[in-house]
């Protein structure tokens, strides 16, 4: 009886391994639902991939842990966070942004629990499913100006700002701007057929899902996340052939400066032309904003403020600079609208020049891996990523994009898939 107990007991522990591999596969793919639907949800699946995965290395009594060469640059940088809230002007303060700071661990979590290239599919394809969901959803509240989730004061507006799922159009369109470059990747370098209808009918999921995407996006009038969008598709035209880039070029000029002349509604013209324009609000604001960092930085030039310290030590740094300022001088602003120089400021040099080390890994990596790829799915995928990457850094010129735990979390997840292709191929 006992022997007989003893076997049902280790086949159990056996079985615990392949239980855990299935179920981190498993939240993989709900991480790709709830990512551009639910903040709550996509935290809830990647921490319990992470517990799987932990299951799964004490079952099998090791880690088996795949190297890549962003390992030490972000561990470093996760150690520089911590320095920068040991020294923090507030350290109770700072300690609360511990949890956004570990969440690189997603990076991991998705280079060591990728299988195969099958799985990539699968995640994508649902990734992009819901993605068109969410920017439908915000084409619809754009129209309607309807938000059955909450009460959205953006659709109140005399230009009504769609949100999607989170409530702010900034995260929406800096959300569904990523996965854009997705889709475009994977259309632009799809292949396969010479023929424009063959081509149509093999893609039309995919061009659907391109073009409710970007009406999204434009309907959400994130200035930041246009123009990185833009960077993001010229740079995959530029991988394509520079024929095709010097054609979209062209082609970015004469559609912007036709909407901005002949578009029926003056308020989405006036939106274009004020991104250059200093007088506009937000404009600003951001000018401000920035001088203001830039005192914070001068006086904790090392370490930094302290992590996600921003919002506590700000209102001790704003100044009068005339009377065009003073209209910014009594909010609260929580962010320096620019990774760069948010990250310095709560980071110190040390941790801009880890954060721009990284970048640097990145993309040196990336013109290697990208060489090497045979795959026309992957290699139209892995493009797409590195797309989703130059939106990411140029419309967080104007926005703390690494500061959204929504954007930042999608960012980690994209850059794991790049670099289990690393390793897949």
């Amino acid at each position: 009886m006992n022997g007989l107990r003893i076997n049902k007991l280790r086949a159990v522990l056996t079985d615990i391994p392949v239980l855990s591999e299935r179920l981190i596969g498993i939240f993989l793919i709900l991480f790709a639902v709830f990512s551009p639907v639910s903040i709550a949800g996509t935290h809830i699946a990647w921490l319990l991939a992470v517990l799987f995965w932990l299951v799964k290395s004490f079952s099998n009594k090791k880690i088996d842990f795949k190297r890549t060469p962003l390992d030490i640059p972000l561990l470093i940088f996760f150690a520089v966070i911590l320095l920068s809230i040991i020294t923090s002007v507030d350290m109770k303060f700072s300690m609360k942004g511990i949890k956004s700071a570990i969440q690189f661990i997603i990076f991991f979590l998705v280079v060591n629990n990728v299988k195969d290239i099958k799985q990539i599919k699968r995640i994508i394809s649902v990734l992009i499913i819901f993605t068109t969901i969410s920017a439908a959803y915000g084409i619809f509240q754009h129209y309607a100006g309807i938000d059955f989730l909450r009460h959205n004061e953006f659709l109140d507006k005399i230009l009504p700002r769609a949100t999607g799922f989170y409530g702010i159009p900034m995260t929406f369109a800096e959300h569904i701007s990523l996965a854009l470059m997705i889709v475009a990747g994977l259309l632009l370098f799809s292949g396969g057929t010479s023929d424009f209808k063959s081509f149509i009918k093999k893609n039309a999921g995919l061009i659907l899902s391109l073009s409710i995407i970007a009406a999204g996006l434009y309907f959400s009038f994130t200035r930041g996340a246009w123009v990185g969008s833009l960077a993001g598709l010229l740079f995959l035209l530029f991988l394509k052939s520079r024929k095709i880039f010097i054609i979209g070029i062209i082609s970015m000029v004469i559609i912007t400066a036709s909407l901005v002349k002949f578009c029926p509604d003056s308020r989405v013209s006036k939106r274009l032309l004020s991104i250059t324009d200093k007088k506009d609000i937000s404009v600003m604001k951001r000018f401000f904003i920035w001088e203001s960092s830039l005192d914070m930085f001068r006086a904790h030039p090392v370490t930094g403020i302290g992590w996600e310290c921003y919002r506590k030590v700000y209102p001790d740094y704003v100044k009068y600079r005339g009377r065009k300022w003073r209209k910014f001088t009594a909010k609260a602003f929580t962010h320096a609208h620019n990774n760069f120089l948010n990250i310095a400021v709560e980071t110190g040099i040390i941790g801009l020049g880890v954060f721009i080390w990284i970048m640097i890994i990145i993309f040196r990596e990336s013109a290697v891996i990208y060489k090497r790829i045979k795959d026309r799915y992957t290699k139209s995928l892995f493009a797409g990523i590195l797309a989703a990457l130059i939106v990411f850094i140029i419309s967080g010129m104007t926005e703390y994009t690494f500061g959204d735990s929504e954007i930042t979390m999608l960012l980690y997840f994209l850059l794991g898939l790049a670099f289990s292709i690393r390793r897949l191929e």
